[in-house]
Parts: structure tokens; sequence; C-alpha cells
């Protein structure tokens, strides 16, 4: 058997081969003494990204290297690729350089994931939790050492009377290229137009049966090693569904922390000088100048993200040079190549980047609404959560107005053209805007920032008037109603957490469903200006919306699967200020029961169940074509769940006191207020203010997916002195066998005389004794304040084996 591996030192690739024993070692070698940099190309083999893609496009299978397998292994991290028996061929070359190779027969392909986390999402989307599947065909796509490897492992020769090459027809291809967009995988086309060989591998296959798979090694990803299905649907090929995620095995053997998302950058946008034209009929154009730092040498050509719906028209270094670039209106990737006094000095130089560019960005509904097609990727951008200055001028009809990030430093008007200026204080990750006919409304209060709310002058009226006509009313004074609930929201998240740097918060009206919130001005969707739901859903929504300077802005998260720190936070704000602001809990409770029961329900089928959600530090991927729906609802809704779970176990029950998780919330805030936080430096801010490791909890609640369905029952029976003792039993289904709870007891003793009492439930089964009751209870409620995310039903006690009571640890 033929066996050989990519074996990562230094992020550069020696070679291991049952064949080369020799070879190995110079390689391993040349690898500890050569330098990294000295291994990388130093010129581009392409003029153009044009050049690039089409020879890429026009690759085929190479008939004159074909090479019969037999029992070869191809080991790429934790895959290996078996191919038993069949043909291999290798692709014909992009630029030169031989990037792929394809085989056909009998093979297979096993896989295990190191993390249970990722063991536990494998099976979710394959039904096992060791991938371990067959296949007739394999396609290659490689920036790595795998060509070297096949050449040594195997003897090609041509195909006598046959064509010298063929089209491609193996599934999978269009995962990483699209022909309509000409999108090439943008790290693919890193490596390819830099010519550096790095530890890029793809590898695309179909098993029987399934979807299309492929499986990745990107060294540009933060999570280097991936396994992903197509949705289904050819147009979104090029955004598989990820199945599983996770660091490659050389930062699990060295023990080293997986790198910041920062980290992996080429090359860093500090500040942004923005000069954009809005004309009469609302055609938008630019001039972005961009200040580039870390530019490392290797980098002929690097690439930048800018909505599909815009062009460029011209790019230039330091005010001089006129770039190479490629734009299609279709694809967002923009490329842009360097020139030699851009990259000479890596990190010890600035360069100056300036970006002429123009489109449609914005449209205009017959309502007269204008909608801007992007809040993200309107300016072009590296990386998706780096932060930088921003300076942003708009030129815009007089009769609109606009609203941005940061502060508005100046604001004239001249020949009904409007020019405004707007500068952030600090770096911010997005730069957000709107622009429309909106009535303002003024709300100041000394102990927040001064409100400005923009509600839509034609649209937010036609709609009203037209729902009016099939019989449903809208709010008349909807400016008042936001402007209380965010005024408040600022109130009682001031009080909480403590300030935030703002003089002042806009509040805008957008023809959407949506809302988002950034730096300074929170866009909020016309439904909310319309009416006030019955049960505060449009109070929650104002509620978190505005949490988010807090939660997201002023702490922002590590990573995706520490996002619920900014999502799940600002969902339990909403909650908890409905709860606040209505001086009561019956609000906040009922959408507690709705939530859990939509946790509960979710994909439970009358004839089966749909794929089951992923856990919460899943973050994004917990959505995907057969998980539709899921991130809002785990993320955001599952991990405010979470939070009251904490505040309850936090709870003095005598009291009824939170002041402990209030504390502990303000700390958290306090302590990583403009920084990146993750799960782990919650929980340990946590586990300082319940005062026990709290390990259990997340693991549970964050890492794992139980969801506890709990049978319980009481007893009460007289005691010497006249003193009563409660029996409970509490039997967990659907959990391990060490799940632990703390749901709440309600004990009413009726006349208005009752206790609370916190229990423990652990495992399967528990039996709780609560002596020295001074009085025959009439009625107990099991998880009282909702204390814990489960299924409940009371049953008949059992008087069966389980007779020890359960040592009840104090958590007040």
């Amino acid at each position: 058997m033929k066996h050989f591996t990519a074996f990562n030192l230094n992020k550069s690739v020696a070679i291991l081969s049952s064949s080369s024993r020799l070879m190995f070692f110079m390689t391993l070698i040349l690898t500890l003494t050569i330098p990294v940099s000295i291994l990388t190309a130093i010129a581009s083999p392409f003029d153009t990204y044009e050049e690039l893609y089409d020879q890429f496009r026009e690759i085929r299978v190479d008939k004159s290297h074909h090479a019969a397998v037999s029992d070869l292994i191809i080991k790429r991290d934790v895959a290996e690729f078996h191919l038993e028996e069949g043909d291999l061929y290798l692709l014909t070359p992009v630029g030169g350089r031989c990037v792929g190779a394809c085989f056909t027969g009998k093979g297979s392909v096993r896989m295990e994931p190191p993390l249970v986390g990722e063991r536990e999402q494998l099976l979710r989307f394959t039904g096992a939790e060791t991938l371990d599947e067959s296949f007739k065909s394999l396609l290659l796509i490689f920036a790595d050492s795998t060509l070297k490897e096949l050449e040594r492992e195997l003897s090609f020769t041509p195909i006598e009377g046959s064509k010298a090459s063929a089209s491609i027809q193996f599934p999978g291809f269009d995962m990483i290229n699209h022909h309509k967009s000409r999108y090439l995988n943008t790290h693919l086309a890193q490596a390819l137009l830099n010519d550096i060989e790095n530890e890029l591998f793809f590898a695309m296959f179909k098993p029987k049966g399934e979807k299309v798979r492929l499986f990745k090694i990107d060294p540009y990803e933060r999570e280097e090693v991936s396994l992903s299905q197509a949705p289904g649907y050819p147009i979104l090929h090029i955004h598989p569904d990820v199945i599983c995620q996770f660091d490659w095995q050389q930062d699990f053997q060295t023990a080293v922390a997986s790198p910041g998302e920062s980290d992996k950058n080429l090359f860093r946008i500090t500040d942004y000088r923005i000069d954009s034209h809005i004309n009469e009929f609302l055609y938008f154009t630019a001039s972005a100048e961009l200040t580039i730092t870390d530019l490392q040498p290797e980098q002929k050509w690097i690439c930048l993200q800018l909505n599909d719906t815009l062009s460029v028209t011209d790019v230039v270094w330091d005010q001089q040079s006129h770039a190479t670039f490629h734009k299609y209106q279709k694809n967002s990737d923009l490329w842009i190549k360097t020139t030699p006094a851009a990259v000479e000095g890596g990190s010890s130089l600035s360069r100056q980047l300036t970006i002429q560019y123009q489109g449609k960005l914005l449209e205009i509904n017959r309502l007269g609404w204008i909608s801007v097609r992007s809040s993200y990727d309107w300016i072009p951008r590296y990386g998706i959560r780096e932060k930088a200055d921003f300076e942003l001028t708009f030129h815009y009809p007089s009769s609109h107005s606009i609203t941005s990030v940061g502060e508005r430093i100046s604001n004239r008007t001249e020949d009904d053209v409007t020019v405004s200026t707007w500068k952030t204080k600090a770096p911010v990750r997005n730069a957000a805007f709107t622009i429309g006919s909106y009535n303002e409304y003024l709300i100041e209060d000394e102990r927040i920032p001064t409100l400005i709310i923009q509600e839509s002058e034609y649209g937010h009226t036609d709609i009203a008037h037209t729902l009016i006509e099939s019989g449903i009313t809208s709010t008349s004074n909807s400016y008042e109603v936001i402007g209380y609930d965010v005024a408040n929201s600022l109130l009682f998240l001031t009080d909480l957490l403590g300030e935030i740097d703002l003089d002042t918060l806009y509040v805008s009206e957008i023809p959407y469903l949506h809302a988002e919130a950034f730096t300074g001005t929170i866009q909020l969707p016309w439904t909310t200006f319309q009416r006030n739901s019955p049960k505060g859903l449009d109070q929650i929504l104002r509620a978190h919306e505005t949490s988010h300077q807090w939660w997201g802005i002023g702490v922002d998260f590590e990573t995706y699967h520490d996002q619920w720190l900014s999502e799940a936070f600002a969902e339990y704000s909403g909650w908890w200020f409905l709860q606040w602001s209505e001086g009561d809990n019956e609000l906040m409770f009922g959408h507690l029961e709705d939530t859990a029961l939509e946790i509960f329900k979710n994909r439970k089928y009358a004839l089966g169940d749909g794929v089951e959600a992923g856990p919460i530090s899943l973050g994004y991927r917990t959505h995907s074509t057969e998980t539709g729906g899921d991130f809002n609802l785990i993320v955001y809704k599952k991990g405010a769940w979470v939070l009251h779970m904490i505040r309850n176990m936090m709870l003095d029950l005598q009291t009824m006191s939170d002041e402990r998780f209030r504390l502990m919330l303000r700390d958290f805030y306090q302590t990583y207020r403009g920084k990146k936080a993750t799960t782990a430096d919650f929980q340990r801010v946590v586990e300082e203010h319940m005062g026990m490791d709290m390990t259990w909890f997340f693991q549970q609640w964050i890492y794992g997916t139980e969801l506890p369905d709990i049978y319980w029952s009481w007893k009460a029976t007289s005691q010497p002195g006249g003193t009563w003792l409660l029996h409970c039993q509490v039997f967990q289904r659907g959990v391990a066998d060490d799940f632990r709870t703390y749901p709440d007891l309600y004990i009413d003793f009726g006349k208005g005389r009752n206790l609370r009492y916190r229990i423990r439930a652990m495992g399967l089964f528990s039996e709780i004794e609560i002596p020295q009751l001074p009085l025959k209870p009439k009625k107990v409620r099991f998880n009282d304040l909702y204390s814990v995310l489960c299924e409940s039903r009371k049953t008949y006690f059992s008087d069966g084996s389980y007779t020890a009571p359960i040592e009840e640890p104090s958590l007040d």
C-alpha cells in the first residue's frame, strides 16, 4: 500500500513517504533551515485576474499524464483518502503550474474530527461521528506539495490514441468557482496569483446517495480544516453548508493556542477617508482613500470585498501609480495588483490606496422610500470584523437627510446639495448609513445621549393608510413610542452596566423587516413604527438593538463561537427591559414560555424529526439549508435562556434580589469594554461571582445540545414537633447521566404564605427531601420563575428503590 501524508512544521510542508525515507529527512532539514519567505515565489505569473480565471475555467483532464492507481493513500490532517483501484490524471497547468488531479475508480474517505462538538455536528449531518464514505470519483485542487507526492509515488504516462485533454465533469468543481460571476475561491486565487505554495488543499467527492462533499485545508482560515457539503442549489454551491470545522493537528500537537482571526491577515486597513456623491437619480459614486499597513512582501495581488452591485473605475497607489485591478459586477471580490514600492519593507511602511467606484447602491420604492443595498460592503473591506477609523463625506440632494456612524462634524447646503461629514471617535467595525426623507424628533435627557428619532416622511404614512384600508390600525404617535422605549432602554442599561461614550444616538426607520445597530445609530424596521405588539415583542426589539451599544460594540466577541456574547446578551437585555419597564413578570414569563416551546418543537414533525439543532457555540454555523432559522433560535433565544438560568441561580430566594447577577454582568462589561471577549472569559467572570466551578453548566448549555424533559412529583409527610417533610422526585429524560439542573420550587401553604426553595436534579433520577416546613404544603409549583429551560410534567409519586436524599449545596 502506498501512503503519503502532509506534515506541517512552521507553516511549511514536509513530506512523509513510506517509499522515500531519505527524501523525508532531506526535506525536513530544508524546512527547518530555510525561512518560509524564501520558499514563497517573488513574481506573479499573471498580469491580470482575468488571465488566471480564464486559465482555471479552461482547466482540463490531462490525458498525457495518466497513472494507474492501486492502494494509494492520501492523508491530509485528520482525513485519509484511500484510492483502492482506478485511474488518476493530472489536470492541465494554470500559469505553468499543475494545481489539480482527478481520480476515477474505487475509493473511500475516512475522517474523525478531533473535537467532541464537531463529531456531534458530523453526526447530525451524516448519521455517524466518523466520516467513512465511498466514492467513484475524486477531484483534487491544491497549492501544496500534492503534485510532488504524486509524482514520487506514481508513474505518469500518456494514454495512446486518446485526445490530449478532456473537460472536467467531476462533481463539486462549481463549489470553488462560478462562471457567471467569474468567481474563483478567494484563497485559491490568492495563492495562484501570488504563486505561493502553502497548505491549501481541496478534495471534492460525492458518496452514493449523498450531496457533494468538500474537504478543505485552508491556511488563511482561523480554523484551517473543514468538511462541507453542497446545499443542493447550484447557485449556492460557492457557499456550501459547513458540516464541521476545526484547527489543524499541528495546533493540537504543539498545544499552541489557535491564532485570532486578525492574526491571519495579509495586511490591515487602519483608516478610511471616503468622499461619496448621490445624485438626484440616486446614483452612487465614491472615492475611498485607504491606509494599508502590514502588507506582507509576497503579496503581489491583494483582494478586497466590495458589494457586487458596484463597479470600480480606477485604483491608485500612493496617489501616483495606477494599479491593475479586476472587479466583476456580480462578484464582490476586488483584485488589485500591488506595485514594488507598495510591498517593499513589509510592515514597516504604510501605503495609501485610492479606489474610485460607482453603481446602483441605492434603490427607491413606489412609496418614495430609499434603501441601501448593503450596510457592510458599500466600502472596500478586508476582513469582516476588523476595525478602522472612518471619515465619511456625503454629497446628496438637500431634500433628503443622511445618518451615519460617529459624529457629524460638518453639515452645509449649497445649490440644493447638502455636504455632510461624519467622523468616528475610535476605530469601528462597520460604517453604515441611511438616507431618506425623514421627520426628526429630538429627545434630550441629561442622563442619556441625545436621541434623534427619524421617521420616514412618505413611506411610513402611506403604509399606515394601506393598513387602515385592510382594517389594521397603526400607532399614531410612533416616534413617541419608539423614543420612550429607546430612552428607557438607555436608562436601564446605563444603570445596569455603566455609561457609553456617545453624545447622540440616531434611531432610523428603514424599509426592511430586520434591524441593525452600529456605533451611534440604530436602524429599526418599518413594522415597529406601525404598531406595538401586545406581547411586548416590539419593546424587546427596540431594547435589543439599543443594548448593542454595550453588547457587540462596547464588548466585542472574539470568534463566531462567541457571537452569543453579543446577540444573546442583547436579546436577554430586551427580555429584561420588558420585565423592568412593565413592572411585573407576566409578559417576560410568557415570552420565556413561548421561546422554550419554540426551542423544544424545532423541526419536530408528525412524520419524523428533521436535523437536530447544533449548540450555541456553533454561532452562524447553526444555520444551514437543512437548519434554517436556527441562528436566531439557538444563538439569540436559547442563548438568552442561558443568561436567564444564570440569573436564577444567582437569585437570593429570601429577598428576591438579583444584585449578584447585576454585579456580575457589570463586571464583565467593564472588564472587556473596548476588547474582544470569549466564552471562556465570561465563564471566568461568572465563576468569580458564583463562587463555584461552572464548567458543567457551560458544557451542557453552550457546547451541548441536550434539553431535559422532566417529570416531577411531590408529597408531604408530618414530622414530630408539628413540622412537615416535603419529598420531591425528579425524572430527567433525554439527557446524560450527569446532567445537572437547579429548578426552583414555589411551596404554597395557603393564605398568602409561601416559600421558595432551590433544588438540584442530577442525572436521570433525583429524590430530594426538604425538612422542617412549618405547615403542610397546599400546592407546589415546579420550575418556578422559569429557572430551567425544560419541558416539565407533573406525575405520580413513586415509592421505588430510590430513597436516599440528595445533599443540596447552597447557591445563595
